[in-house]
């Protein structure tokens, strides 16, 4: 499903912390955002994870480099796709 993370104050972002891990080989700083604490879909809506999914596919308590995903309110997974434009 097409969407972006959600960080604290409202910012939208590919990666559920808010920066690039890695932006290229002469800037390897992270610039911590704060963890993601919702999704916005890319109709619009937005989603509060029952649990938020790994890249293996496990629920996990906070999302971090890892997370590609959500659990929706029925225990769904939700693979979270952060590529294609959503507006």
């Amino acid at each position: 499903m097409a969407g972006r993370y959600l960080l604290p104050g409202g910012r939208l972002s590919r990666d559920p912390l808010g920066g690039p891990e890695l932006k290229c080989s002469v800037d390897r700083t992270f610039h911590f955002a704060g963890r993601a604490v919702a999704v916005e879909l890319a109709s619009g809506r937005i989603v509060h994870p029952r649990a938020w999914m790994s890249l293996s596919g496990l629920p996990q308590r906070r999302p971090d480099r890892d997370t590609r995903g959500f659990f929706d309110a029925r225990g769904h997974r939700v693979w979270l796709d952060v590529f294609p434009s959503v507006r």
